[in-house]
């Protein structure tokens, strides 16, 4: 009786596992992700462009506010955007036909700063970008200058 017992536990535990394991191995059928738009979007937008212009324009809303300046009348929005990638067999990639061959995907969420000047579209930066460029501000002119990090690389030599 006992190994009857035992053995019918054992059996319900396998069984039990094997379902947990074929869970974790299958995609979810939904994942939680913000709206996003894409590169190819953005280099749509252009300057004068109202907020109703830019949104139709990357095809989403905002996902949030990074910034209000009411004595600037500036405001900064933050979207995400994913690039173009493409898959393809490394062996093929090696080759010429590698360089533009394979199948388009989407990857790499993104952040991309949007700034908007009396209610107009006036510039962008994407997070890569800022990481890559110096902002300075001039005390007495109170102008800003921005400076790529290539540039100046380039300019000392």
């Amino acid at each position: 009786m006992k190994k009857t017992l035992f053995l019918s536990l054992g059996i319900a535990l396998l069984l039990s596992s094997c379902q947990q394991l074929q869970n974790m191995t299958q995609a979810p059928t939904s994942v939680q992700a913000p709206k996003f738009t894409t590169m190819e979007k953005l280099i749509q937008l252009t300057p004068g462009m109202s907020l109703d212009d830019v949104v139709k324009t990357l095809g989403t809303e905002p996902y949030d506010v990074y910034t209000i300046n009411h004595e600037t009348n500036q405001t900064v929005y933050i979207w995400h955007y994913k690039k173009v990638q493409r898959t393809e067999n490394p062996v093929i990639l090696a080759t010429r036909s590698g360089a533009t061959s394979g199948a388009e995907v989407l990857c790499c969420l993104e952040v991309v700063y949007v700034t908007l000047e009396n209610q107009k579209f006036v510039r962008l930066i994407t997070d890569a970008g800022k990481q890559n460029t110096r902002i300075t501000k001039e005390k007495e002119g109170e102008t800003e200058q921005q400076e790529s990090t290539f540039r100046s690389i380039f300019r000392r030599k």
